[in-house]
């Protein structure tokens, strides 16, 4: 079941509530997390190209990596965490839901706030 969930995403591709990454920062992911916020909620499959390859992750550092990138978020936001074993390989998903409190900024390198939204699939400035 989980795989075929998997699958499911892979062949949907990126889109408003879907997004592929390699491996993740916490300031440029931050950005992501309030994007899905700031509009309908979504997805983040980790471990993920952009070409739909799986390469794979260490799903527990990319959890720390997210909770770093949740302390750059603000107002806080709450996220929701599965993981998907597929080709020997795992893959995290990292589900965001719509947010109640909208706005959401993510704080830049400099401490600086910058809302965004999505728009199709790319993190625009609100």
């Amino acid at each position: 079941m989980k795989s075929e969930i998997l699958q499911l995403l892979l062949r949907a591709g990126e889109s408003e509530t879907l997004d592929f990454k390699q491996t993740i920062a916490a300031h440029k992911v931050a950005r992501t997390l309030v994007a899905f916020a700031n509009t309908k909620g979504g997805t983040i499959l980790i471990g993920v190209t952009d070409h739909k390859q799986l390469i794979g992750i260490d799903p527990e550092e990319e959890k720390f990596v997210i909770e770093q990138a949740m302390q750059y978020c603000s107002p806080p936001l709450a996220v929701e965490f599965e993981i998907f074993e597929e080709e020997g390989k795992s893959i995290l998903a990292v589900y965001v839901a719509e947010g109640q409190q909208k706005p959401y900024f993510a704080l830049d390198s400099e401490g600086l706030p910058h809302a965004f939204f999505r728009q199709h699939d790319k993190n625009k400035l609100l």
